[in-house]
């Protein structure tokens, strides 16, 4: 977790960082958290509405959500799996 918390400085220090620690964690939590439709798995879509419905920004592309899952360490709780299917990334969490 530390991992997330702390980033190298940026090259372009004129353009503001838009996914801080704090925004990877609340991004981590969601993605290992239920759906909030009926569907098994969530897309980056989904994943960035919520962030943006949930207040945590206040918009964010899928590309930005994707690179940021990329970025995270591997290491996923107990019965998670993650896996990649076409254009679009689905997280799975099993109970």
């Amino acid at each position: 977790m530390e991992a997330v918390v702390q980033h190298k400085p940026r090259k372009d220090k004129g353009i503001p960082v838009k996914v801080d620690g704090r925004v990877a964690a609340a991004l981590t939590r969601l993605a290992c958290s239920q759906t909030p439709t009926e569907e098994p798995s969530w897309t980056l879509s989904v994943l960035g509405d919520s962030l943006v419905q949930l207040g945590v920004v206040e918009s964010i592309s899928r590309e930005t959500v994707r690179k940021t899952l990329k970025k995270l360490p591997q290491t996923a709780p107990e019965g998670t799996v993650a896996s990649s299917t076409g254009a679009e990334r689905y997280v799975r969490v099993f109970p």
